[in-house]
């Protein structure tokens, strides 16, 4: 048999929980915002020769965004989406395609592989399950160092695995796992 005090905290709960529904009610109402209550009914008035006028909701507007097509007074320059570099174009100017390749290798088979590149416009993120001993990856990246993260976990023999990133053909982070399970995030 439950407390008094039991019962309590369950009716403050419920109380609780009660009073958030009804304000989520509130919050969420159609006719949120406004200062008056719309009526769902439409106006009908008591001459039947008398057209019905119904109240008809407007459509909401669509949140402003920047097209710079649009911008006439910016320089042809600065509008284009023709710019080199990055997809789409870019404000800050040429930002030039570097070669991005990612190895794993090992003596035993290497699961699963998560990576993360960013910059690059086909291969921005994944997920892959490796049955052998090696594993690459070939992109193209653009902007600052740092542009890919690889996440692997060693199985239970420990062998190692060797992860390598290479940036225009130079080793920018070697890195390997360490005993049985090891874990290794690598990044360059």
């Amino acid at each position: 048999m439950p407390r008094r005090r039991d019962r309590r905290r369950y009716l403050v709960a419920a109380v609780i929980a009660a009073v958030l529904v009804a304000g989520m009610w509130w919050v969420t109402r159609p006719d949120a915002g406004t200062d008056r209550p719309q009526s769902r009914a439409p106006v009908t008035t008591s001459d039947p020769a008398t057209p019905v006028k119904e109240k008809t909701k407007k459509p909401k507007k669509k949140p402003r965004t920047f097209n710079s097509r649009k911008h006439t007074d910016l320089p042809r320059e600065l509008t284009s989406l023709d710019i080199p570099g990055l997809p789409g174009g870019s404000l800050s100017g040429d930002v030039p395609p570097l070669d991005l390749r990612i190895t794993l290798t090992s003596r035993s088979p290497i699961g699963i592989v998560g990576w993360t590149i960013p910059t690059s416009p086909n291969n921005s993120s994944g997920r892959t399950t490796v049955s052998g001993g090696s594993w690459s990856l070939s992109t193209v990246v653009y902007g600052r160092p740092d542009y890919a993260r690889v996440f692997l976990q060693a199985g239970a023999t420990g062998d190692p695995i060797t992860c390598t990133i290479s940036v225009e053909g130079k080793v920018t982070e070697r890195r390997a796992t360490v005993g049985p399970y090891g874990r290794l995030m690598c990044q360059g």
